[in-house]
C-alpha cells in the first residue's frame, strides 16, 4: 500500500493559491506549481489529482478562510450595523495591504473561466451564495432591532452588500486612496439604513 505524502497540506494550498491568485487559471502551469509549493510533480498529482483539481481545492481553501473571518465579523457581540460595518473595515485594510493588486480569487476566476469552465465558475458563484447567506441573517436582526429599514428587502441588501466587497475590490486595483474606499464604504451603508450624511463641499 503506498505511503500518503508527508507535506503540510495547508502550507500547499496557500503557496498554490498565490501563484493562481497572481498568474490566473489558464496561466499557471505544473511547473508554477512545482517551483511555488516544493512538490515534484508526481507528488502533486498523486495528492491532488492534477491541476484542475487543485484549482478546485485552493478555490476551497480560499472560500474557508474568507468566511471565516466575515463569519468572526458578523457573530461578534456588538450591532448588527456595526458587525456589517467592520467587515467592511477589514476590507479596506486588505485593499491597502494588496499592494499587487490580485483583486478577489473568486471573482477573478468566474471573469477568467465563465465562458469555458462552467463548473469552476459555478463553484465560485456558490462561494458568493454563502457570503450572501451570512449577510441575510445579521440584516434581518438589523431590521428587528429598527437600525435598518423594515421596508428594505433582506435579501436584495445582502446582494448588494456582496456586490459592494467585489466592486470595492475591483476598484482598490487601480486606486488606493484611503479617503475614497472609506467614502465608498459609507455610502454603501448609508444606502443600507437609509441614513443620508450631508453633501461634502470643496
Amino acid at each position: 500500500m503506498p505511503k500518503s505524502p508527508a507535506f503540510d497540506n495547508y502550507y500547499v494550498l496557500d503557496q498554490a493559491m498565490e501563484v493562481f491568485w497572481r498568474q490566473g487559471y489558464h496561466a499557471t502551469s505544473i511547473r508554477d506549481l512545482v517551483k511555488a509549493t516544493g512538490l515534484q510533480p508526481g507528488s502533486l498529482y498523486a495528492a491532488f489529482g492534477g491541476k484542475r483539481q487543485l484549482f478546485q481545492r485552493v478555490l476551497d481553501h480560499y472560500h474557508e478562510s474568507n468566511v471565516d473571518r466575515i463569519r468572526e465579523h458578523l457573530n461578534a457581540d456588538t450591532t448588527p450595523v456595526k458587525r456589517i460595518r467592520d467587515v467592511f473595515e477589514h476590507l479596506l485594510q486588505y485593499c491597502q495591504e494588496d499592494l499587487e493588486g490580485k483583486g478577489c480569487l473568486m471573482a477573478n476566476t468566474i471573469l477568467e473561466l465563465s465562458c469555458v469552465d462552467a463548473d469552476l465558475s459555478r463553484r465560485a458563484n456558490n462561494m458568493f451564495d454563502d457570503v450572501e447567506e451570512q449577510f441575510l441573517q445579521v440584516i434581518k436582526e438589523g431590521q428587528i432591532e429598527g437600525q435598518i429599514p423594515p421596508a428594505k428587502d433582506p435579501l436584495t441588501l445582502a446582494r448588494y452588500l456582496v456586490m459592494s466587497i467585489h466592486g470595492i475590490r475591483v476598484y482598490s486595483r487601480g486606486n488606493l486612496d484611503s479617503s475614497h474606499l472609506h467614502a465608498l464604504v459609507d455610502e454603501t451603508l448609508d444606502f443600507m439604513t437609509g441614513e443620508h450624511r450631508p453633501a461634502q463641499t470643496d
